[in-house]
């Protein structure tokens, strides 16, 4: 398995829906985190499972929760570019 790093606004992305679902309701917060490091879990034990997005991209769902984990991964490493919302416009990640 290759480290896994989470760009800075994937991780920001990360901690909004932590915060997020945290004030909904006792836990989902909590269950939202592991519900994302499971996907990320799957995705760094099999890279290429994940749904091919352009540009080398590719998405894991995040399961119960309307996410998906994209990334790329390069010959050292696992890149997460984002833990984008459903509802977020596609591609949006690679926006400058």
């Amino acid at each position: 398995m290759k480290p896994v790093r989470f760009m800075a606004s994937a991780e920001a992305e990360l901690l909004a829906g932590i915060a997020f679902y945290s004030e909904q309701a006792d836990n989902l917060g909590s269950r939202f985190y592991q519900a994302v490091f499971t996907a990320v879990s799957i995705l760094n034990q099999f890279p290429d499972a994940g749904y091919q997005l352009p540009a080398n991209f590719r998405r894991v769902i995040v399961k119960t929760f309307p996410y998906s984990v994209i990334y790329k991964e390069y010959p050292g490493e696992i890149v997460i570019f984002a833990v984008a919302h459903h509802r977020q416009q596609p591609g949006y990640w690679q926006q400058p």
